[in-house]
């Protein structure tokens, strides 16, 4: 056992006369595995069988089989799995239907063992019936708002026409999207069919509409033949029921109500036990800010308030609710904000570079009684000369704490804006800062415009057009105009796109869809190029818009 030892260290030892090179195990192999034997035969008819066999030339491994397995018609119980060195088997614990071809898709979860190369698209069909269905369903899914495809939405055909299927029974055949979005169905019956499909985020085959988006045909197809030409449109239904999350009072004479999603009409203040001097509903509708004008009833430690507010029930009928809130002074947080001064909000700071065309605001969180005397914009001549301008001091209609401050502003000039408010002051008397503000416009050579011409599609209906950043936000919007042309100046350099929605109720918004109504989301259209636009450059633009 020593001598049997020690002959690896001596060899250690040798001097060396050949050279040195690692080991090598030949070419990576990326072969994927291959069916050898199936059992029941692949395409095999007339058969009911409980266990299906499958081997192949190599050792293999399953990934996430009961993830990507997808049986078509879905069985009511999974299938177990039987591992073997070289295969599997599933077994069906279901009663199989009569005269149904039945497909197996295994997607990329069978793969060999050592390098892992995946078996793509394995399928395998068998059929109860004497023959094997070959209709094939091709279509593609995109969320109807912003156009992009839907990957991984469950695409189902139910024989059920009845609208309540999709919540209740398990469709007759099932398929994915692709990244792409595009869905295919293989070995379909004929027959007369509807068309849905859902996120499906727990995998149960069932549409639940608070939380999964939905895509339909609001026709049902008669399949004889193949069919490649199915668009659907996927949107998430309006269900989420509006309540308030929570209330403020950090200080006595303010109060703010929460609610947990924007509401579609303003909320009513039916009653409060302390007078309202003024009422602010957030620009997303979903907070209201309540002022409250007599200090005596504000100095109370609860104002009770009954508000109303709009809710929908699951067929989207109006209803109202009425709850009776008590707003409670939070009274460590009012001592420690107590203070005689109070803010306000600039869209501009200091030597800020803005467009010509900004509009120029100042939001207070009080209410305040803001006049022309306050505020005064003056314009930069020549070195240390500045010139005034007119202006005028508008409050806004929507938010009576915003004023907007209207002027004529010039491209490439140096203006200053003064802030007087040492004798402004709050409704509750707090003070506010004086401040100068020192800003420039851009030159008329920094911008870029869009001349768009269009052709609608329906001239009899109404079209919503919206000019967008590369931030999806949306900078300009119009109503279509009887020239069909749109121009728009004053374009910084960037990155643009267009969208046109056909506004069905003419509300001036993209409206969703609601299934069991049977409404369709407003179409949209997007123009096919991002639309690079550069300085002191005009770009025209034609778009044909097709139904």
């Amino acid at each position: 056992m020593k001598l049997f030892c020690y002959i690896p260290i001596l060899w250690l030892l040798l001097p060396s006369c050949a050279s040195q090179s690692p080991l090598s195990g030949g070419d990576r192999d990326n072969e994927p595995p291959k069916l050898i034997k199936a059992n029941p035969p692949h395409q095999a008819t007339s058969i009911y069988p409980k266990q299906l066999d499958f081997e192949f030339n190599e050792f293999i491994q399953l990934r996430s089989l009961n993830q990507k397995l997808l049986i078509s018609p879905p069985l009511k119980y999974p299938v177990q799995i039987k591992i073997k060195p070289k295969g599997f088997s599933l077994i069906i614990q279901d009663t199989l239907i009569d005269q149904t071809t039945y497909q197996f898709y295994f997607a990329d979860a069978i793969v060999d063992l050592n390098e892992g190369n995946p078996l793509n698209n394995f399928t395998y069909v068998f059929s109860t019936g004497n023959q094997i269905d070959s209709i094939s369903i091709k279509g593609q899914i995109l969320d109807a708002i912003s156009l992009k495809a839907e990957s991984q939405f469950t695409v189902c055909l139910y024989s059920d026409t009845s609208d309540s299927v999709v919540f209740k029974k398990n469709p007759s055949y099932i398929t994915r999207t692709n990244s792409d979005g595009f869905f295919t169905f293989n070995f379909v019956k004929e027959g007369l069919y509807k068309v849905v499909a859902f996120s499906d985020k727990n995998n149960n085959y069932r549409f639940d509409p608070n939380t999964e988006k939905i895509a339909y045909l609001d026709t049902l197809i008669d399949i004889k033949q193949h069919c490649d030409s199915i668009y659907l449109y996927s949107f998430l239904e309006h269900r989420i029921k509006p309540f308030i999350k929570k209330t403020e009072r950090k200080v006595p004479y303010k109060a703010t109500i929460i609610f947990n999603i924007a509401l579609e009409e303003a909320p009513k203040i039916e009653h409060s036990t302390a007078s309202i001097y003024q009422k602010i509903l957030s620009k997303n509708n979903d907070t209201l800010e309540l002022f409250f004008a007599d200090s005596i009833q504000f100095q109370k430690d609860s104002i009770f308030v009954d508000i109303t507010y709009l809710r929908y029930d699951s067929l989207l009928r109006k209803s109202y609710v009425k709850e009776t809130k008590a707003l409670v002074l939070e009274t460590s947080k009012a001592k420690h904000i107590e203070t005689n001064r109070t803010r306000y909000y600039l869209p501009i700071r200091n030597n800020t570079l803005i467009s010509s065309k900004s509009l120029l605001y100042i939001r207070f969180f009080e209410p305040t009684l803001l006049t022309n005397h306050h505020i005064s914009l003056w314009l930069h001549i020549r070195d240390s000369m500045y010139q005034q301008i007119p202006i005028t001091v508008e409050s806004d209609s929507t938010n009576p704490l915003q004023y907007s401050i209207n002027c004529s502003l010039l491209d490439g000039k140096k203006y200053r804006l003064i802030l007087d408010f040492s004798n402004l002051r709050s409704y509750y008397y707090k003070h506010y800062s004086s401040d100068t503000i020192e800003f420039s416009t851009y030159e008329r050579e920094n911008y870029g415009m869009l001349k768009l011409s269009y052709q609608l599609p329906d001239e009899n209906s109404s079209y919503l057009f919206e000019l967008l950043n590369d931030k999806n936000q949306v900078l300009y919007s119009w109503i279509n105009e009887s020239s069909r042309q749109k121009i728009i100046e004053y374009l910084l350099p960037g990155n643009y796109s267009i969208r046109c929605i056909r506004d069905d109720n003419r509300n001036g918004k993209w409206d969703n869809g609601f299934y069991i109504l049977k409404r369709q989301p407003e179409k949209v259209y997007t123009y096919p190029e991002t639309l690079q636009l550069r300085a002191n450059w005009d770009m025209e633009i034609k778009w044909v818009l097709n139904q």
